[in-house]
């Protein structure tokens, strides 16, 4: 169970987490921030935490022994156990965080944490030699990071100002002059298509992907550093229908980027559950490798520089 908490100052940003030592988020070692809020709703979305741009109390009810130390420990009386569930009075609430602090066995813990972007730059800066003798840099990932537009280019101005390689990953799911201005910064586009066909993509993520494709053929048009992934959802987007859309798609643009393609697993099934919400592909297998194969075997057919894995 999640409890959204008041929202924070808008020139703070939220993240739901920060890796270090990430190598499929761009070239060489990667730093990579993750600010929470999303446009989409993909079913097979592994990160449902991230929905909201919030700073969030996570509560497991299976870890929870009962103890209510939380309830005690609350200065402002806060925290409340009602029918067996933690209860957080948000007017009272004070974010402390001493319900977290005292709960013996890590059954509430934060999820979204605010931040400005000189909180941030010294986690850069202590990671600097590992990014820089790698060639690797820092990617900025989410949720959607565009969610977060205003603290999102505040933080890009200051990275780029440092001189570290920047990747954005991204839906693309914003509008044109923000992505574009984001053009000018970023050094490498981790741009991901969910679904070809209109009716499909709003079906399985909630959003027309009409902005989405109108946005990569801008960045193409203007030869921005672009590296597409695809992630192959058996029985949704993988068909030979879909492939063939994409590879459609692809051979309309000025020119084709590189593409990813990433293979589905399930290991978020129980993320859903513990936050309570349903997840939607319980049906589903995962991919196959011959078949994810099959497909890039195909891609790279038609001229497609095509590789499996992020």
């Amino acid at each position: 169970m999640i409890l959204t908490l008041k929202s924070v100052d808008k020139e703070k940003g939220i993240l739901f987490d920060i890796k270090k030592y990430s190598i499929h988020d761009g070239p060489g070692i990667r730093l990579t921030f993750f600010l929470s809020g999303c446009f989409l709703r993909c079913q097979w979305c592994h990160n449902p935490e991230c929905f909201f741009p919030d700073e969030k109390i996570h509560w497991e009810r299976d870890k929870c022994l009962g103890c209510q130390w939380c309830v005690e420990g609350c200065p402002e009386n806060a925290v409340s156990f009602i029918a067996g569930a933690l209860r957080i009075n948000h007017n009272r609430c004070k974010r402390c965080y001493n319900c977290i602090d005292n709960c013996p066995s890590d059954a509430i813990r934060l999820v979204g944490k605010a931040y400005t972007v000189s909180d941030l730059m010294p986690v850069i800066e202590r990671e600097a030699p590992f990014l820089e003798n790698s060639k690797g840099g820092v990617t900025i990932s989410g949720g959607e990071p565009f969610y977060q537009s205003e603290f999102l280019f505040a933080f890009i101005q200051t990275i780029k100002m440092r001189g570290f390689h920047l990747a954005l990953d991204t839906s693309g799911y914003t509008t044109e002059k923000e992505i574009m201005k984001a053009a000018g910064m970023i050094d490498l586009f981790l741009y991901d298509i969910k679904c070809i066909d209109r009716r499909k993509h709003i079906f399985y993520t909630g959003m027309s992907n009409k902005r989405i494709l109108s946005n990569l053929r801008r960045l193409v048009e203007e030869k921005a550093p672009v590296q597409l992934r695809y992630p192959c959802i058996p029985g949704i987007n993988d068909s030979e229908s879909d492939i063939e859309e994409l590879i459609e798609l692809l051979l309309s643009l000025p020119w084709i980027p590189e593409l990813r393609l990433l293979e589905y697993h399930d290991y978020a099934k129980e993320k859903y559950r513990r936050i309570g919400i349903e997840y939607a592909l319980v049906d589903i297998d995962e991919q196959k490798a011959n078949r994810i194969e099959t497909i890039m075997d195909r891609l790279n057919a038609t001229g497609v520089k095509c590789e499996i894995g992020g």
